[in-house]
């Protein structure tokens, strides 16, 4: 019992055990771009909006097929790190058709980037595209 309590603190320390810091919702807001090549080019947009709503496009890469999607999204959990997304409306529904869900683990939200691990376990990194509302 005692070697337990003081095991307790060094894997705290090395890093074996983290606290998760609660995620902020509001922090989503916005436009998030999909890159290849660490953000210095774009394939893909997700704009998230406080309703509830998400927007996606852009175009497949090493492709010229493009794409359009809109759903709702939610985030749950104690600490609001589960993101479920639901598709309404898709320009390619043979791919992702209405109706469509699934949900990812939010592993950290910052001003500049969005890292997320989807259901297969492999992590993805987002953007934040800091644009004018014109844009949108």
């Amino acid at each position: 019992m005692k070697l337990s309590i003081f095991l307790l603190p060094l894997a705290f320390a090395s890093g074996l055990l983290q606290a998760q810091e609660a995620i902020n919702p509001n922090s989503l807001l916005g436009v998030w771009g999909t890159s290849q090549d660490q953000g210095q080019s774009i394939w893909g947009y997700d704009h998230y909006h406080a309703d509830g709503t998400v927007k996606s496009w852009g175009t497949f890469p090493d492709s010229i097929a493009d794409f359009r999607v809109d759903g709702r999204y939610q985030i749950s959990g104690d600490l609001g790190q589960t993101i479920c997304i639901t598709i309404s409306r898709t320009s390619h529904p043979e791919i992702l058709p209405v109706g469509s869900q699934w949900c990812d683990q939010i592993i950290s939200i910052n001003e500049d980037e969005f890292v997320y691990q989807d259901p297969e376990g492999e992590q993805h990194l987002l953007y934040r595209q800091k644009v004018g509302e014109a844009y949108y």
